[in-house]
């Protein structure tokens, strides 16, 4: 976005202060809590939607893996479907794992919010309101499944941080806000803490 382009906004309140990223507000609010709750809704999407060996090189082949670059996150969410996710980026820029080769693919940047969850007991949240088995057989780091979380439909991918255990969560922007709601209810008993933007950019993938 240029300097004349309006501001870009989460479906998630923000916690003040504020700043601008790319053309979003974010909040540049600060918590050392040792489980954290981040809106990384900014961050692009591009959804691709088809199978081509262009492409097979450079995407994880199997359901459910996730792989990682320098700068983004590439995740097989279906058959013939992945879910690249990475810093926000100005309009027209390319990820470098589909280069040239991302026609067919759907920018959904604005179509998705994106929170991180990050801290030892963030298993623990999870699995007070989402049914499917989160252990480490099951769903080990650099893995993603979809399935219901508080009835919302989502998209949860492994991405641990050094030694913290992570999850970004996936789902339909409108429902955002209430992701979000129910997340910190269901870690109030473990201490959870809203964590700013800007506190988790680097190494968010």
């Amino acid at each position: 976005m240029d300097s004349a382009s309006p501001t870009a906004r989460s479906p998630i309140r923000q916690i003040p202060p504020t700043a601008i990223v790319e053309g979003w507000e974010v909040s540049s609010f600060r918590s050392s809590a040792r489980l954290r709750l981040s809106d990384l809704t900014p961050y692009s999407k591009t959804l691709v939607h088809r199978e081509t060996r262009e492409l097979a090189d450079r995407l994880p082949a199997r359901l459910g893996d996730v792989r990682r670059t320098n700068s983004e996150l590439i995740a097989a969410i279906g058959p013939t479907e992945w879910m690249i996710i990475g810093p926000p980026r100005r309009a027209g820029a390319r990820f470098e794992s589909i280069g040239e080769a991302d026609k067919g693919s759907i920018d959904a940047t604005y179509l998705y919010a994106l929170v991180c969850l990050i801290g030892d007991d963030a298993r623990r949240v999870l699995e007070k309101i989402c049914a499917i088995d989160l252990s480490d057989s099951v769903m080990s780091d650099d893995s993603a499944v979809r399935s219901s979380i508080a009835q919302v439909h989502a998209t949860i991918i492994r991405r641990d941080v050094a030694q913290d255990r992570s999850y970004l969560l996936l789902c339909d922007r409108s429902y955002g806000q209430y992701l979000f709601d129910c997340l910190m209810d269901a870690g109030s008993e473990f201490g959870i803490s809203v964590d700013g933007y800007a506190n988790v950019t680097n190494g968010a993938t």
